[in-house]
């Protein structure tokens, strides 16, 4: 027997402990953080639902819990799409214009690594980070394989060195999510992507050499690899042919990569990648007992 219990919002995945948890509210309790691997999430989807804000972050990487309802069609309310647009557009032009802000400041004034970043679907992309965080965010981003390809004294430099390489190797600084999951349902093969990461850095660390500022920038070449790659899960995975926006769903997570989730239904062996960020912030319905969720097909890509 089916029974709807109290409401479920998903509020964001994080990789903070270089592990994926899931922060949620469970009816109308605070905000916790609970491992998202493991979780079974059977729930019942209503679009016109009750939309909670998903709170503010900033140099902490830390989502502050917020109670305020967001703006139509938004996921988060006008207080904080302010202050998250405010930080993202003044850390991603840090070295274009001055800042006062004493928290960024003290942000960008630590070591940083430039690195390259592949993903699945044979896309690579440049990216930066603070050196404490450099394998978390690649983690977060979803990245397959990656190179480390320059260490700099301050976040300042390595955002200028980012720009040279996309000004001059055509590299770009994101990669869609639609690109990331395409790639894990029909992937490229793995050795072609590390040789073809491994072209890209020897043209960037050549780059490096040839313009960056020496005192500040230092050439590096370090492999980094998903543990996701050792994992025999990933050799097989479907994209989620239903609507997360309607319907019932049951999802037993057994894995992510990046906001990818992994997942099996209660019904079949089959398992399912989908991103979840159209949920988060709605108020799911929880289903308790035996639970039917909607019919899917699975349908393997011919080409």
């Amino acid at each position: 027997m089916q029974r709807v219990d109290d409401s479920l919002t998903l509020l964001g995945i994080s990789w903070a402990d270089d592990a994926p948890t899931l922060a949620l509210r469970r009816g109308p309790h605070d905000p916790s953080v609970e491992l998202l691997i493991g979780q079974e999430l059977a729930i019942e989807v209503d679009p016109t639902a009750r939309r909670w804000c998903l709170g503010a972050s900033g140099t902490s990487h830390t989502t502050e819990p917020c109670d305020v309802p967001p703006e139509e069609g938004r996921k988060t309310c006008t207080s904080c799409s302010v202050k998250n647009a405010r930080f993202a557009g003044a850390l991603h032009h840090a070295h274009q214009q001055e800042t006062s802000d004493p928290d960024l400041v003290k942000h960008l004034d630590q070591p940083n690594r430039l690195y390259l970043a592949a993903f699945r679907d044979g896309s690579i992309k440049v990216g930066t980070s603070t050196e404490r965080r450099a394998t978390t965010r690649l983690l977060e981003q979803g990245a397959w394989l990656a190179r480390f390809v320059a260490t700099t004294t301050n976040g300042i430099v390595v955002r200028v060195v980012e720009d040279r390489v996309t000004d001059q190797l055509a590299l770009p600084q994101s990669v869609a999510i639609s690109r990331k999951i395409d790639g894990l349902t029909s992937p490229r093969d793995d050795a072609w992507l590390a040789s073809r990461l491994d072209e890209y850095a020897a043209d960037v660390r050549r780059l490096i050499g040839d313009e960056a500022p020496a005192a500040h920038v230092t050439a590096t070449d370090d492999a980094w690899t998903n543990p996701a790659a050792a994992d025999p899960l990933w050799q097989r995975v479907h994209s989620y042919p239903a609507a997360l926006l309607t319907g019932r769903h049951a999802m037993q997570v057994v894995g992510a990569v990046g906001r990818a989730v992994a997942f099996r239904r209660k019904l079949g062996g089959d398992v399912f990648v989908a991103d979840l960020q159209p949920l988060l912030g709605l108020g799911l319905r929880q289903i308790s007992g035996e639970v039917e969720p909607d019919e899917v097909t699975v349908q393997d890509r011919l080409f």
